[in-house]
């Protein structure tokens, strides 16, 4: 069975959401097991976010080594597998740590598929991906205002 390129990048990014969105929507299940308040799950969390902005900043000679499939590879699994390991761990500085490499993995994963996106719509000639992230910014915007 042959893929376009196009379409695998789109399994990549519903692969990295679907794994995310599992987590979201167990945050307050995720709150309890661990024993922590809000502001505690708010630290928890930020792991993430920390590993990503490293990863933004310094991942990009590592993946241009690695190459795109490599890289694609080793990010859309490891985000996955990551991500399914938190419900399991019971202490919220081991979750922490585990989201932190998340971040890096999400990070370069962001960097990666966007450099691929860019890279098949200059042999295609044709825009694929920005309306994608239109339709985004449209549905932010408005979902609140509801």
């Amino acid at each position: 069975m042959k893929i376009a390129p196009q379409q695998r990048i789109y399994v990549c990014f519903f692969l990295f959401a679907v794994s995310l969105g599992a987590l979201l929507s167990r945050m307050p299940d995720l709150q309890v097991a661990l024993g922590v308040n809000k502001s505690e799950l708010g630290l928890t969390l930020i792991g993430a976010a920390i590993g990503a902005l490293i990863s933004l900043t310094l991942s990009s000679p590592l993946i241009a080594r690695l190459g795109a499939r490599t890289t694609a590879f080793i990010t859309v699994l490891g985000t996955s597998a990551l991500l399914s390991l938190v419900p399991w761990i019971g202490a919220a500085p081991v979750v922490f740590c585990v989201l932190f490499v998340e971040g890096l993995l999400a990070g370069a994963l962001e960097i990666n598929l966007n450099v691929e996106i860019d890279r098949i719509e200059a042999q295609l000639e044709h825009v694929h991906f920005n309306r994608g992230h239109i339709r985004l910014l449209r549905s932010s915007l408005h979902i609140p205002a509801v």
